[in-house]
């Protein structure tokens, strides 16, 4: 009886010793922060998301590396499709916001060849991009040295746009059967606040 009392009070006193270390089953994880400024947001690294792809002729914008890539130039057989296609947004509500603008992650090549890469935007998409009376806020895109730094846009969305319910965004490229540019887009957000300066390979 002496050997079984002494075992239960072993066994109670262990009971109150704080365990040396932390139990990782039942760590509380700390939650991520929340964004406040954060309207819209798109990665393109597995897909389109809200965005569709309309392509008038050639090849559409693809998901490649983990970005929304335009370009009618086919590496496997170093040939080019004359090219032109739109990656839209679905709706933006900027409702109430007073301030906004637009900003990604981007490698933009071969600027000399033929073509063009934009950044649109319009309050009233009829459906049909080629119809829709688009305002391009493209700015200057800077050219990349390599495939592995991003330059980063970023512009303001100007006042006919903000406080209303049905923006949209639209990146279209073009390109001849001559040479294409290539344009890769990542990140794809649309924040509140005033932008801060682009930024590009040294």
């Amino acid at each position: 009886m002496f050997a079984i009392a002494m075992a239960l009070t072993a066994f109670t006193s262990c009971e109150d010793v704080p365990a040396p270390y932390l139990d990782p089953n039942n760590q509380e994880k700390t939650p991520e922060p929340v964004d406040e400024n954060l309207i819209m947001e798109e990665t393109f690294s597995k897909g389109f998301g809200t965005f569709d792809v309309i392509t008038l002729k050639g090849t559409p914008w693809t998901i490649n590396y983990s970005t929304a890539t335009g370009t009618g130039y086919n590496s496997s057989d170093k040939t080019n499709t004359e090219s032109e296609s739109y990656l839209v947004s679905g709706n933006i509500d900027l409702t109430g916001i007073t301030e906004a603008y637009v900003e990604f992650e981007y490698i933009f090549r071969y600027k000399s060849n033929d073509g063009e890469d934009k950044v649109l935007i319009t309050g009233n998409y009829s459906g049909d991009p080629t119809t829709t009376n688009w305002t391009d806020i493209t700015g200057t895109l800077i050219e990349g040295n390599d495939w592995n730094t991003f330059s980063k846009y970023a512009q303001p969305i100007t006042q006919e746009f903000l406080n209303r319910a049905n923006i949209r965004l639209a990146l279209y490229y073009s390109g001849s059967a001559k040479g294409s540019r290539t344009w890769e887009v990542k990140n794809l957000k649309v924040r509140k606040g005033q932008p801060e300066e682009q930024t590009g390979p040294e």
